[in-house]
This record gives C-alpha cells, sequence and structure tokens, in this order.
C-alpha cells in the first residue's frame, strides 16, 4: 500500500511536470519522497531526487538541481545499474552547462556517454551526441562539435527516429552557418523542416 501511494504521488507530479506546472510537481515530489524515505527504498528515493532535480532545473534553480542529482548518483553508485547511473551523470552534466560551466559539463556529459556506448540503447547514445555538440559548440570547438552532431544524426537515421533526426539536422544547420557553410546548411535546414513537417510536428514546424 505505500508504495502505491507514493508512486500515486509521483505520477501526479509527472503530469503536473507535463503541463509545466513547476509548483505542484516539486510537492507532489517530495510527498512521494517522503513516504519513499520512510519505507527505506533507496531505489525510490534515487529515482524521486532525479525527478526532483529535474524540476529545479527547469526553474532555474540550478544549485538545488545539482544538489539532489548527486544525491540520486550516490546512491545509483551503491545500488543502482549503469543505465540509472548514467542518468544522472547526464542531467549533471546539463546542468552544469545551464551554469555555462561547460568543461564540467563535457566531463559529465562524456561519462555518461561512456556507460550508454556499452548498452544497446542507440536512441540514448544519439542523444549524448547532440549534447555533447551542443558544449563544443558553446566552446568555439566547432569541429568537435561537427563530429558529435554527425554522429549523431547517422544514428538517429539507423534507428529511424525522425524526431532525433530533426534534432540533429537543425543543430547541424546552425552550426554548418556559424562555419558560413551556407549552402550545407541551408540544405540540412531544409531537409529538418520538410521532416518535421512530415511527422507534423508543431515543435519544428513554422
Amino acid at each position: 500500500m505505500t508504495h502505491k501511494i507514493a508512486g500515486t504521488k509521483n505520477n501526479i507530479g509527472g503530469i503536473y511536470e507535463k503541463m509545466g506546472n513547476y509548483k505542484n510537481a516539486l510537492e507532489y515530489y517530495l510527498r512521494a519522497l517522503r513516504v519513499w524515505d520512510q519505507a527505506g527504498d533507496k531505489a525510490y528515493v534515487a529515482a524521486c531526487y532525479n525527478n526532483i532535480g529535474i524540476i529545479y532545473e527547469k526553474q532555474g534553480s540550478y544549485d538545488e538541481a545539482l544538489n539532489y542529482h548527486f544525491k540520486s548518483l550516490q546512491i545509483k553508485e551503491e545500488i543502482g545499474t549503469e543505465r540509472d547511473i548514467a542518468i544522472s551523470l547526464n542531467n549533471i552534466g546539463i546542468v552544469y552547462e545551464r551554469q555555462d560551466k561547460h568543461d564540467l559539463a563535457l566531463e559529465y556529459l562524456l561519462k555518461a556517454l561512456d556507460i550508454k556506448e556499452k548498452s544497446d540503447d542507440k536512441h540514448s547514445v544519439a542523444v549524448s551526441y547532440v549534447n555533447i555538440g551542443n558544449i563544443y559548440v558553446e566552446k568555439d570547438e566547432q569541429d568537435l562539435a561537427l563530429s558529435y552532431f554527425n554522429k549523431s544524426n547517422k544514428l538517429f537515421n539507423e534507428i529511424k527516429d525522425p524526431f532525433g533526426d530533426v534534432t540533429s539536422l537543425t543543430s547541424l544547420g546552425i552550426l554548418l552557418t556559424r562555419k558560413k557553410d551556407f549552402q550545407q546548411a541551408f540544405e540540412h535546414l531544409k531537409k529538418a523542416l520538410d521532416v518535421a513537417r512530415s511527422i507534423k510536428s508543431k515543435r519544428f514546424r513554422t
């Protein structure tokens, strides 16, 4: 019964998060956390820490986000799977990116990627390639960024993920524009737009 109560609170938090109501999402995640913490269920506590960290990151409270992500990582390193550890490492990297701490962001994103590349989760690997490419863009290391965006695009095509394809093509187009390779930039952005229209993606459609 305890797990069902906590699970319900956690699910309600997830619904509020998707609605963009981060205040209520945080409230319900914290309620779920209290129940799981009292029950001594470390795996669920770690997962809840992760959710709370994401909410704080979305609210721009980066120090609080890191606090919860590091607490989640500590538990996962004690009891979790490699996949769960990679999730926390990736989330920490994203928060550091938000803080413009690019070297720290890259350190954690690369650690996450190293774990992911040993698994069969090609989608997660492709997403990491995009995240790492973005860091290299911010560090003005354009050739490295281009390499990661190309690897991402190739992998998204391999697994036939059109949403990921749009993301990687858009990233490539923006980077190629910065490199003043306007013809290639146009071709990538035009392809991204065509794919977005084909899947009726409101996020990318113009």
